[in-house]
């Protein structure tokens, strides 16, 4: 990892540079230094598995892991998303520190990751992905000396690739290894075989094809419009309630298909003799919302189905002092990189926001009442790039949810309503403020280290590179880092005095009206249920979000028959679009001739299938690429997207 050049300025990366120039003075690492496998199964909660109490044996390999290792039965994501989650296991940070917050952006290579240090301590580093969002696009795969990104592959063939490299390794290496495994199973949809739906429900009984994404949101939607928006129309039929009913059992049934392909793997470390000598950790980057508070997935809430996470820890080289005890402290993925590093005796970088869990490891009691406080933030809307729409803030029993798409504060007393469901925001307010206190407090100070770095690397190298171009030492055809896609980041230079820090509370009564799309664009984004919110001019639509498209979820009484979008181009947008084309269901339909600034109505027939009661998507296309929502996206200004007013049906 290239270390850049550093000043007076840019004290972080001298920071930096002073830890991997310490590290590197470690020297080789002793032939006693354990080995570190970390199995992080995406979008699983810890309430589903055997050791965490469930009643089914979703997990028996897990289960094994547990009974000889630590369980800390309360820890949970910095983020209840993929991208913000699991760059904070990687550096030991929260979010906003490390800037990695939702597919906008990228992991820039001033963060100094997990497997940097400890490849620098002379490990042999090796990923297995299966989800992009943690791949190579987002700069997820530095310090990995071996980095195996195959999306989507389902856990036996994530599991052969591991299995194939501890072979290898076995036969030629003399270093430790530090492996990363991201599972991908037991997230929607789920592709599991179909000969494993029956684990725990005869898969000839389901309502529908559970693989059917389309069906997914579609009862999703239902779903949400029935319980939480009370449409009048969306009753919350016996249907609907089979098939999450249906959908709890798939989701079940991932997870045993996963905890199966697990077992092969310490198949693997035991035939090469690697067991006795590698610490085993089991954990996840979210949790999931199967309806609970009315909510489906995650990255939508600060409920604790969506951050509550298993963490087990099987170190064989701990004794028997640790087998299967469980700790009950709060504790925080970010402080697993703390942990495993004091562990292998590499010195802890000073500016980690995580603590090492080790000073845990001779207690069995309950939380301690001064156990640190634990901090979560989700959902970056990208027209606030530095803001944070949903925050949670735990300390000892009380929890701080501050929802600010929906506007909404919640507070609950965890030891007396684990399930969230009593709002005691107005009736404990002085306990209100000073958890709002704690949290504006994090917040700020993570703000404030985000807004004083300077360059980063990613920045240095490209003037280095133009550099050499200008001597001629370097071809000017090579791309230098600004001009990959992966390398944009358009935090920097954003103008910090408008989007933060917090301001008063009187700021939260009011902090939706200075949302963009609350009162110019009738369209309420999220994926699925993300962010949606009733508007009596959206009698017909809400807005999801799905790989970064704006497409709307419709239903058709069957008296319709036409679907218009009231859309709009704007004067300063740099490449005006010359034609949409309209999809439904995923398929292209009609194509238009489109050009000039301002506002158009673009009315399109609906294909007889669709002419019928029922639900549908619909989209359009600019020019070959989605329409995009409004917002700080590079993709809006280089594409040059129309904007979407409103969606209806005729």
């Amino acid at each position: 990892m290239s270390t850049g050049i550093a000043d007076g300025k840019n004290a972080h990366l001298v920071l930096v540079s002073a830890c991997l120039a310490l590290l590197s003075a470690c020297g080789q690492p002793r032939a006693d230094k354990p080995n570190v496998l970390i199995l992080l199964m995406d979008t699983l909660r810890a309430d589903r598995l055997g050791c965490y109490g469930y009643g089914r044996p979703t997990s028996p390999v897990v289960d094994d892991l547990a009974n000889g290792g630590v369980v800390f039965t309360r820890c949970y994501a910095p983020s209840d998303y993929t991208q913000a989650s699991t760059a904070s296991l990687f550096t030991g940070q929260d979010p906003l520190v490390h800037g990695y917050m939702n597919s906008n952006y990228v992991l820039e290579e001033a963060n100094v990751t997990m497997a940097e240090l400890f490849r620098d301590n002379g490990y042999q580093t090796a990923a297995f992905i299966a989800n992009g969002l943690a791949g190579e696009k987002y700069g997820m795969d530095q310090g990995f000396d071996r980095h195996v990104e195959q999306n989507r592959a389902p856990a036996p063939e994530l599991a052969t690739a591991a299995r194939a490299f501890l072979d290898e390794h076995a036969a030629s290496s003399e270093k430790p290894f530090f492996i990363y495994m991201h599972f991908l199973d037991v997230h929607d949809p789920h592709r599991i075989p179909h000969d494993q739906f029956g684990r725990f429900a005869d898969p000839g009984a389901f309502a529908v094809d559970m693989q059917d994404s389309l069906l997914l949101e579609t009862f999703v939607m239902r779903a949400w419009w029935s319980k939480v928006q009370k449409w009048k129309n969306a009753s919350h039929s016996d249907d609907v309630v089979t098939y999450f009913a249906d959908y709890a059992d798939l989701y079940d049934a991932s997870i045993a298909y996963w905890d199966q392909a697990v077992g092969t793997i310490l198949e693997s470390l035991d035939a090469n003799g690697l067991t006795d000598d590698t610490i085993i950790i089991v954990t996840s980057d979210h949790g999931e919302q199967l309806l609970e508070h009315g909510f489906f997935g995650h990255a939508n809430s600060g409920y604790d189905v969506g951050l509550h996470v298993p963490l087990i820890i099987n170190d064989p080289q701990s004794g028997g002092d640790w087998g299967g005890r469980r700790i009950h402290d709060p504790v925080s993925l970010i402080d697993v990189l703390p942990a495993l590093l004091e562990r292998v005796e590499v010195p802890v970088p000073s500016h980690l926001d995580g603590h090492s869990l080790w000073p845990h490891r001779d207690t069995e009691r309950p939380a301690a009442a001064d156990a640190k406080p634990i901090y979560s933030e989700g959902t970056f809307f990208t027209n606030r790039p530095v803001s944070t729409l949903i925050q949670s803030y735990r300390d000892g029993d009380w929890k701080l949810i501050l929802d600010r798409f929906r506007d909404t504060k919640e507070l609950y007393n965890l030891s007396r309503d684990p399930g969230e469901e009593q709002n005691l925001i107005e009736s404990e307010a002085d306990i209100a403020r000073r958890l709002y206190t704690g949290l504006q407090r994090r917040y700020n100070k993570n703000l404030h280290v985000f807004d004083s770095r300077d360059r980063s690397r990613i920045d240095q190298v490209d003037e280095k590179l133009k550099e050499l171009q200008s001597l001629g030492y370097v071809s000017s055809a090579v791309p230098t880092p600004s001009q990959r896609p992966v390398q944009y980041h358009p935090m920097k230079g954003a103008e910090f005095t408008r989007f933060g820090p917090f301001g008063d509370e009187e700021d939260l009564h009011h902090f939706s009206d200075h949302l963009d799309f609350s009162g110019r664009d009738p369209v309420a984004f999220g994926q699925i249920v993300r962010g949606c919110r009733e508007d009596p001019r959206l009698a017909h639509s809400t807005g999801v979000w799905f790989d970064r498209r704006s497409t709307f979820l419709m239903h058709n009484d069957g008296a319709k028959r036409r679907v218009v979008f009231e859309v709009r181009i704007e004067q300063e947008q740099p490449v005006h679009p010359t034609q949409v084309q309209v999809e439904f269901n995923d398929i292209p339909g009609e194509v238009s001739p489109i050009d000039g600034f301002g506002n158009h109505r673009l009315a399109y027939l609906l294909p007889d299938a669709l002419q019928t009661p029922g639900y549908f998507h619909t989209g359009l296309l600019v020019d070959g690429r989605f329409v995009l929502r409004e917002g700080a996206s590079p993709r809006t200004h280089k594409y040059g997207a129309i904007k979407i007013r409103s969606v209806t049906l005729e």
